[in-house]
């Protein structure tokens, strides 16, 4: 996994995304609303799991993957903080911040 981004922060992710993103994609991003982000961009949220490493090796999910006693589990659901899809939701909420400045 040599590809995967190591950054320590949910800013310096978005910061990233928006720097490295095709504009067109970043157009019609910042034209929707944070709803339509969150829900018309699936793919976008594996891919940041995935390209910034938050199931295995990401500073922002280092106490979630190794303290388990931590997890916020209710109802079967793990609704920690640090779960890498809270953590991706922060980020793509990150982004759409950013882009309405």
């Amino acid at each position: 996994m040599d590809d995967v981004k190591k950054l320590h922060t949910v800013e310096d992710i978005a910061r990233d995304i928006i720097a490295t993103s095709d504009p067109e994609f970043i157009d019609h991003f910042k034209a929707g609303t944070l709803h339509r982000a969150r829900y018309s961009h699936v793919s976008l949220y594996m891919w940041v799991r995935n390209h910034y490493g938050l199931w295995y090796d990401s500073p922002l999910t280092h106490i979630w993957r190794t303290y388990p006693e931590t997890h916020d589990i209710r109802d079967g659901i793990d609704y920690s903080q640090d779960h890498p899809d809270a953590v991706s939701d922060a980020i793509i909420t990150a982004v759409w911040n950013l882009l309405q400045k």
